[in-house]
């Protein structure tokens, strides 16, 4: 069994959740709100990227992450969900990093009626050509002279930080023993610490993160994952998964989010392969090699 993409990405990095805000149609008979209408308000509640959307995940102020394969592209595509209040602007535009405008695409379009009357917008933009690393992506909306002769602002934005990373899936293995310890090898230093935890999960078929603990491996380059306390269960699958912002000592972060499913053996082979196990525990090789 294999995990789908878009519920590990989703649980590994954040929940999906319903928009709070309720957004209809418009209808016919909508008549506009004022006579001088305005921007009163611009928010990018939501993003995805590539391999999630159209599930959209809440912007919580801290950093969202974006993905790509680089196995079929060489930089990720971004999704913002922005709800504008108020309509009639001069001008709209996506920037990145504070640069010049970017090529988006509006994806989806919906009017915001309140009282019958049209109240603002709830767009989808997709953003292409992210490379790896981190980006400011910032909506922009200028309000027309006249507004601004009202007492409308001039220009309203809102920006959120966005870290690309590539994703990296791995084989599955199999026949794997309940009380197998990990060894994960990157290609510099790495630290460990409390923090590791946030950066390196094991998952049961659930989606559902299970408790395992974390030692040094056999050189500096490596982390050993240890099995959960009891051991993890006979006959049932998994997925291991390391994701972005893991540092080295150096103090650079990773951009990679690398993932693994494996299942454990069957009770018939437990104690067969829990004492080959043990014969072999003084011999660590690596199960994974990862790049920073």
């Amino acid at each position: 069994m294999k995990f789908s993409v878009k519920k590990l990405l989703t649980k590994s990095i954040s929940t999906i959740s319903m928009l709070s805000l309720l957004v209809f149609s418009i209808p016919l008979n909508v008549n506009a709100a004022a006579a001088s209408p305005a921007v009163t308000s611009v928010n990018i509640v939501k993003y995805s990227d590539g391999l999630r959307y159209p599930n959209l995940v809440n912007t919580s102020g801290g950093v969202c992450d974006i993905f790509y394969n680089p196995s079929n592209t060489t930089s990720a595509s971004a999704y913002i969900d922005v709800i504008q209040g108020g309509y009639g602007s001069s001008g709209n535009y996506i920037v990145t990093d504070n640069g010049p405008s970017v090529h988006y695409t509006p994806v989806v379009s919906r009017n915001i009626i309140s009282g019958g009357y049209l109240a603002g917008y709830d767009e989808v933009f997709q953003i292409n050509g992210l490379t790896q690393g981190y980006h400011q992506l910032k909506r922009l909306v200028f309000n027309s002279s006249s507004s601004i002769l009202n007492g409308a602002s001039s220009v309203l934005s809102d920006t959120i930080r966005v870290r690309v990373s590539q994703y990296k899936p791995r084989p599955e293995q199999t026949n794997i023993p309940i009380n197998k310890t990990y060894i994960l090898k990157f290609t510099k230093p790495v630290v460990i610490d409390a923090n590791t935890k946030n950066y390196i999960k094991i998952y049961d078929s659930n989606a559902n993160e299970v408790p395992v603990s974390f030692s040094a491996g056999p050189d500096v380059y490596s982390i050993a994952v240890h099995a959960p306390n009891g051991n993890y269960k006979p006959n049932s699958k998994y997925s291991l998964a390391v994701l972005p912002g893991l540092k080295s000592t150096s103090g650079q972060e990773m951009f990679s989010f690398v993932t693994m499913d494996f299942t454990t053996s069957s009770i018939s082979n437990v104690n067969t392969m829990l004492n080959n196990s043990l014969i072999k525990s003084s011999i660590q090789k690596a199960d994974l090699e990862i790049s920073f």
